[in-house]
């Protein structure tokens, strides 16, 4: 189970470390975007305009529409950045329930047993003798303690297998996380 909640914080923490880096990338783009994407607001291609002056307004509107495309693919990476910080976030949380989990299972095969309750002794015991409680079943207890190691180590290995399923689900948002970042790079 160990191993299990390592992979989960492994993809987990890379998961949340791309989620870190597109929003830093958004951040940065973002202002530079709405700058290009506000200069020569004025310009508009037209077939009005002469030969040289429809040159230069091509390449200063090109340069605005890439401004725009910053804009969006900022805003598309900020979106992209929130969904892997929750995917994170939710595989951060199964681990520790699974861990918690599993230390107390772990901690309830070291407890002793609970001591039986003292047997009435009769008139004796009301006179203020003491019962003697049954000698324990030495045979008993082992088969008791090998059946809740038993029980134990199933539920264990169910918390792994669930831990494991909880990493490839991550695994997959990050690898949808970054093919996504870079689909929209590409526009820009």
């Amino acid at each position: 189970i160990e191993a299990a909640g390592a992979s989960v914080a492994g993809t987990a923490g890379a998961t949340r470390r791309l989620a870190e880096g597109l929003k830093q990338i958004s951040d940065t783009i973002c202002p530079a975007g709405r700058s290009l994407g506000e200069l020569f607001q004025e310009l508009v291609l037209s077939k009005d305009l002469s030969e040289d002056l429809r040159l230069v307004t091509e390449l200063l509107v090109a340069w605005r529409e890439i401004g725009e495309a910053q804009v969006s693919l900022s805003t598309r990476l900020a979106e992209v950045a929130t969904t892997l910080e929750e995917e994170a976030k939710k595989g951060e949380q199964v681990r520790s329930q699974r861990l918690e989990e599993a230390t107390k299972l772990i901690q309830s095969l070291d407890a002793p047993p609970a001591a039986a309750a003292p047997q009435g002794g009769g008139w004796f015991s009301f006179f203020g003798g003491a019962a003697e409680a049954p000698p324990p079943d030495e045979e008993a207890e082992k088969r008791r303690r090998e059946s809740q190691k038993a029980i134990v180590d199933t539920v264990l290995q169910a918390g792994a297998e669930q831990m494991e399923a909880e990493q490839q689900r991550i695994h997959v948002a990050l690898v949808d996380g970054v093919a996504e970042a870079r689909r929209h790079s590409k526009a820009v």
